[in-house]
């Protein structure tokens, strides 16, 4: 949601809505759905790690169930934490994973899956290129359709500097 402010920038009034000022996780799917009936045509594009779309993504239902113009990028690192896929598939056994960080998620949860069980497209991508097709193809249909893009992303990558500083004014960049 941070270094949405910055990288998904806004051309026209209400065209973006976020966490605000608390980066509360979890709202993003209600706002999907809101912004998906307000602006039917061409949609909504709701972008969420998976932390959390793990706190509403079962209303991806509701999408499917009313077919609402709706594209969900899943920016997936495993988890808060998490520790790189190969080392958690090395953990043998329950009593290894129990040592495994509460707030991190299995490299195995594969989120483009509730998409297709729910009958709407879901995508897997792990590189740029795959991620710019997948998009390109998910928002060339007007209006959108339900459509789930679980893009893994490395797990120790970090935040990159952002665009401008915090509440920073025009003119004292």
């Amino acid at each position: 949601m941070d270094i949405g402010r910055t990288v998904l920038l806004n051309y026209e009034p209400k065209m973006r809505l976020d966490a605000g000022t608390w980066g509360t996780m979890g709202v993003g799917m209600g706002q999907a759905i809101a912004g998906a009936l307000v602006n039917p045509n061409p949609g909504c594009v709701f972008v969420a790690g998976d932390s959390a779309f793990g706190f509403s993504g079962m209303e991806f239902e509701v999408v499917c169930r009313y077919q609402l113009p709706v594209v969900v990028v899943i920016i997936n690192n495993n988890g808060i934490g998490a520790l790189n896929p190969d080392d958690f598939m090395g953990l043998s056994g329950t009593d290894d994973r129990l040592n495994y960080p509460a707030k991190s998620l299995t490299p195995a949860c594969r989120y483009e899956g509730y998409a297709t069980a729910m009958g709407a497209t879901g995508v897997f991508v792990d590189n740029a290129d795959d991620l710019e097709r997948a998009f390109k193809a998910a928002v060339s249909t007007k209006p959108f359709k339900p459509t789930i893009i679980n893009c893994m992303i490395s797990t120790t990558a970090s935040r990159g500097k952002p665009a401008a500083p915090p509440f920073a004014k025009v003119g004292k960049l």
